[in-house]
């Protein structure tokens, strides 16, 4: 694995340091708001039987219930350690979940191999959006499809585009009456 510059590391063990400290306290927070974007992101997309689906940022699994049944595969995917313990215990109910801990900016699969990708309240974590995108792009397969959601408090309207623009990926938002900005995107 390549070296991080120091700034991004510390950015990096910042992010992870605050999900490990509100793990336990993640689905009371913010479950309702997380659900919410979720069964949003769940009408958006059309999921199919045999499709293999990586959730970037998985967090503690909230996404599990609504998507597991429905797929092939599940793959969560976080850096948090406390997260991904929360994700585990929800993860136990279904044969077709798998865990990962990794960083969404360097995912660690071959490529060409996901039907779509999840990212839901990830964007703003992150130290590098477009190494994050071009990752997307890299591991989903051709004229696969993602859903994106960003934080309107960290990226207006003209920026997300234009990072969405910058990946070559074609977009259209599913929904903008939330906080966050919900895009389906396919890759080329």
């Amino acid at each position: 694995m390549m070296a991080l510059p120091k700034g991004e590391w510390a950015t990096k063990l910042r992010t992870m340091r605050h999900y490990n400290a509100i793990a336990r306290r993640y689905d009371e927070l913010y479950g309702s708001e997380q659900l919410a974007k979720m069964k949003l992101v769940e009408q958006g997309i059309r999921i199919e039987a045999e499709e293999v689906i990586l959730d970037v940022g998985c967090g503690t699994g909230l996404l599990f219930d609504l998507i597991a049944p429905k797929v092939k595969l599940l793959i969560g995917l976080d850096i948090s350690f406390e997260q991904l313990k929360i994700a585990y215990k929800k993860m136990k109910r279904f044969n077709n979940v798998q865990l990962i801990r990794a960083d969404a900016e360097h995912i660690p699969f071959r490529e060409n191999i996901f039907d779509k990708v999840v990212a839901v309240t990830l964007l703003q974590n992150l130290t590098d959006p477009e190494r994050f995108l071009r990752e997307v792009i890299r591991i989903n397969k051709p004229h696969g499809e993602c859903v994106i959601t960003a934080l309107k408090k960290k990226f207006d309207k003209d920026k997300l585009i234009s990072l969405l623009r910058k990946a070559e990926l074609d977009f259209r938002f599913l929904e903008e009456e939330t906080k966050d900005y919900i895009v389906l995107c396919r890759t080329i």
